[in-house]
């Protein structure tokens, strides 16, 4: 009798953020087979078929592109997973989910606040 192993495929996080600008001022980027950094321009539908990403994660503003930039870019490759936000404090986080959900209706946004960032701005 031939016995079926199940091999369970471990989370994959994609990590969206300055990557390029982060190595280029010496930034060690953390190496895992669970987490992958890539820059924006890097993202396409061929790029997320073969990594299968669970969660996109970025901040709400990065250097060159914001979360809404994103999410454009995610919505046009039919990005399924869930797409969480570091952000500051929000008073009201439902206002801005709400203007996303206007912009790309299809993404499952997730805002994962950390109060220590400065308005919502990350080098």
């Amino acid at each position: 009798m031939i016995s079926e192993k199940k091999i369970e495929r471990q989370s994959v996080v994609l990590a969206v953020g300055d990557v390029f600008q982060w190595r280029q001022a010496g930034q060690n980027l953390p190496s895992s087979s669970r987490i992958e950094f890539a820059d924006i321009w890097e993202i396409s539908t061929e790029f997320l078929n073969k990594l299968r990403p669970d969660i996109v994660l970025t901040c709400l503003v990065n250097q060159s592109f914001d979360f809404l930039d994103l999410a454009q870019v995610l919505e046009s490759a039919e990005y399924k997973g869930s797409y969480q936000i570091i952000v500051p404090y929000l008073p009201n986080p439902k206002i801005v989910i709400a203007e996303a959900k206007t912009m790309c209706p299809s993404l499952d946004y997730c805002f994962v606040v950390d109060p220590t960032l400065p308005g919502g701005y990350v080098n």
